[in-house]
């Protein structure tokens, strides 16, 4: 619990209000933007998706991985706490929650290129 209370705080910080943040909160954002370009190719599969799909996805990758909602990063947040509650490393709670923040992104992106896709089919 004292950690969901941390990661908690720390996503207070990441709103701008770090003076109600205390010492022991983890900041997650710089290890996941160091794997925003990897994701970036790994989840960037057009492979059997038209055209309108790839562009769509691309273009949406490539603009919201650098800077995901705080809904996204809540979420990684919660993986994170939660991992390290049930007794994983940080290393392992981190891998988690990155890419945790990466589906929550990638899943927004899918619905939104999904409605363009049927557009283009009317």
């Amino acid at each position: 619990m004292a950690a969901r209370k941390a990661y908690a705080l720390t996503a207070l910080a990441a709103l701008g209000l770090s003076a109600c943040a205390s010492s022991g909160t983890y900041d997650l954002r710089p290890a996941y933007l160091a794997a925003v370009p990897e994701a970036t190719s790994t989840y960037l599969d057009c492979d059997g998706v038209s055209d309108v799909v790839c562009d769509c996805r691309r273009g949406g990758l490539e603009q919201e991985f650098p800077k995901p909602s705080l809904t996204d990063f809540d979420a990684g947040y919660k993986v994170l706490a939660a991992e390290i509650d049930n007794g994983a490393t940080h290393d392992e709670a981190e891998v988690k929650a990155i890419h945790t923040v990466f589906a929550e992104v990638t899943k927004d992106i899918e619905d939104i290129c999904s409605y363009h896709e049927k557009e283009a089919a009317n």
